[in-house]
């Protein structure tokens, strides 16, 4: 049997709101929203969504842009683990848009309120994120300038490429009538001249490859051994030195844990609520006063949000004190399933804190919300579709 999320259809709307989020973990967060069963939670979420609906109305959406999980990078660090480069590319992902929020606050009057509040927990380690921009960039490679001397070593390395470049040259010019063709290749992260096989011995070097037809071999002239050797020795100190700054930055991010772990939490909650902001600025809708005292339920000018705004019939859906129960009556195809599928799934989304496609709407704190709706025939427990509507109004007067 269906639960109630998939008669309402919840899920679809769920899934429309997640477009809205710039994380997946933002996304995951709107997958398991449920209804909140502390009314204090409640009127903190509907506060939140208000303040952001306003803000988008005004100023327009939220500057952020994608980040990633980095919690398992963190958690990397705090077991002195080395980050890679393209790690401290993500962790700059979430720290601009910190630093988006902030300057995105900082440029607006704003009224000191819980959604400000909230923004302004978020904490910008400047340095940590000076000195990943000076050392990574935006593809994860460390930068020259990440320190003196892997400057240094690099421009050795750029050197000695250029000598034995020049060098391999000369040696092909020297001996052009005994190589098979005059491009120089590269065989083992060596550069080699293609000698005619019959020749091999009037080029003095070490042979890294021959061709399939045995016809030419690639040698490196012995004048640049030397040369390879020193560049191999230069490469070597470059990856020492690059991991030695991947180290250094590993243990600052380490020393700042909690304070992208936080970050990253703040992150996600800011993404959802104003992806639930963008939905309801796209339904048009208000957030609901919530009644504590159960007595009233409405839903004026309610429209289902799944069917097309040009098809859809708003409907006023009123239950108050002293009445306890409304009956819908009218022909097939009339739109009754559709009116009680309206006021389940808003009353689901009221309960989320999920603005509702109404002009004005007080929903009860319910704790549960039941639902008996469509063809529950089951063939595996040899219900008609009649029984099985029993059975489940029997769960449901149980319930109750």
């Amino acid at each position: 049997m269906k639960n109630i999320y998939d008669t309402l259809e919840f899920n679809q709307i769920k899934n429309k709101i997640s477009t809205y989020c710039v994380s997946s973990l933002g996304k995951t967060r709107i997958a398991e929203l449920m209804p909140l069963k502390d009314t204090d939670d409640l009127k903190l979420e509907q506060k939140y969504l208000d303040q952001a609906m306003k803000l988008i109305f005004k100023y327009g959406k939220m500057p952020i842009g994608h980040f990633i999980d980095i919690e398992p990078l963190l958690l990397k660090t705090t077991k002195d683990g080395t980050l890679f480069g393209e790690d401290f590319v993500q962790i700059v992902y979430l720290l601009n848009n910190v630093k988006e929020v902030q300057s995105y606050l900082s440029e607006k009057e704003l009224v000191d309120n819980e959604l400000l509040q909230l923004c302004n927990a978020l904490v910008l380690p400047k340095q940590l994120l000076a000195d990943i921009n000076r050392c990574i960039d935006s593809s994860g490679n460390v930068l020259d300038g990440a320190s003196s001397e892997l400057r240094r070593i690099r421009r050795q390395i750029l050197s000695i490429e250029y000598n034995i470049r020049t060098k391999i040259d000369q040696v092909k010019v020297a001996n052009k009538d005994y190589l098979s063709q005059e491009a120089i290749s590269s065989r083992n992260n060596h550069l080699v001249l293609p000698v005619k096989a019959g020749n091999k011995n009037l080029i003095k070097g070490i042979v890294h490859a021959v061709s399939s037809s045995g016809q030419t071999m690639f040698i490196e002239p012995d004048i640049i051994v030397q040369m390879n050797n020193q560049l191999v020795h230069a490469k070597d100190d470059e990856r020492r030195e690059v991991n030695r700054i991947l180290t250094v930055l590993s243990n600052n991010v380490k020393d700042h844990y909690d304070v992208l772990h936080e970050d990253q939490e703040l992150m996600i909650d800011i993404d959802v609520i104003f992806a639930k902001a963008a939905y309801g600025v796209k339904i048009d809708g208000i957030v609901p006063e919530v009644a504590e005292d159960y007595q009233h339920f409405s839903l004026i000018r309610a429209r289902h949000p799944l069917i097309e705004p040009h098809d859809v019939v708003a409907n006023d859906i009123v239950l108050n004190a002293p009445k306890r129960m409304l009956l819908i009556s009218g022909s097939n195809t009339g739109g009754k399933t559709v009116v009680l599928k309206t006021a389940g799934l808003l009353s689901v989304m009221a309960l989320c804190a999920m603005a509702l496609p109404c002009t004005k709407a007080t929903v009860p704190m319910f704790d549960q919300i039941c639902v008996d709706l469509g063809d529950e025939q089951s063939i595996e427990q040899s219900l008609s579709t009649f029984s099985s509507h029993m059975k489940r109004l029997v769960e449901i007067t149980n319930e109750v």
